[in-house]
């Protein structure tokens, strides 16, 4: 599955800001059925960078994609083209900041890791042992007018994940409810900044 959902949020960049780190710290407060969550390890700086070339293809109808951590070569991953990975040929994610999380929803218990870059306002949450899902969730700020500073700002949230069902129908339903897990997530992050900007 890949989705991109956004939200407009009328409060500053720096306010949507501190409110996306205060959901890694305590999620219970904007994701529905969280029962629990455990910050397991902190981990600080480093650079994340992922190419992926489609035009040098060893899968057929496929891509080979290369990932670089510390700028070194890690890994050379071959995946069908099926939409499982973002659009994109080349992504540079530079992070200052690494979390790993345990979080228990309705009772089951999953691992994320979380790269967080402030330089780019942008949080990667990857699904490390998630029962359903493989993949990952990105969540992004950016103006929504570069020329307007009075104009609203935009939160996106970018969502490729992989089931790990084999059930058609139960792909749909996991589907549906992940989308309207981060639908509420980004809705109660939206509703927490517009209030702390007017100072409620």
């Amino acid at each position: 599955m890949v989705n991109t959902l956004r939200i407009l949020i009328h409060a500053e960049l720096g306010t949507i800001w501190s409110v996306l780190l205060d959901s890694i710290e305590a999620p219970q407060r904007y994701m529905p059925n969280v029962g629990a969550s455990y910050i397991m390890e902190r981990l600080e700086g480093g650079t994340a960078k992922e190419l992926k070339i489609g035009w040098e293809c060893s899968v057929a109808g496929g891509i080979d994609y290369f990932v670089f951590d510390q700028e070194a070569l890690r890994e050379i991953k071959q995946e069908k083209n099926e939409g499982n990975y973002e659009p994109e040929l080349f992504r540079s994610f530079v992070y200052e900041n690494e979390i790993v999380r345990k979080v228990t929803v309705r009772g089951t218990e999953y691992q994320e890791r979380i790269l967080v870059s402030e330089r780019n306002k942008d949080i990667r949450r990857e699904l490390v042992d998630h029962p359903v899902f493989s993949g990952r969730i990105t969540f992004k700020v950016a103006p929504y007018s570069a020329q307007n500073l009075m104009a609203p700002v935009e939160l996106h949230s970018f969502m490729v994940l992989v089931s790990k069902s084999a059930d058609a129908k139960g792909i749909v339903d996991h589907e549906k409810e992940m989308v309207s897990v981060i639908n509420t997530e980004m809705q109660r992050i939206k509703e927490r900044a517009e209030e702390l900007e007017r100072g409620a």
